[in-house]
């Protein structure tokens, strides 16, 4: 049963993606320890 992309999956997957990044944003900057030199 193969299936295609819907549009559901896509926001699915976006959300997931910016989920990811913000996780990703977390961990930089607290291994920076919160410099704001960026």
């Amino acid at each position: 049963m193969s299936r295609s992309l819907s549009s559901a999956d896509l926001a699915v997957a976006l959300r997931a993606l910016g989920f990811l990044a913000e996780l990703l944003e977390a961990v930089k900057v607290a291994q920076v320890g919160g410099d704001a030199s960026s």
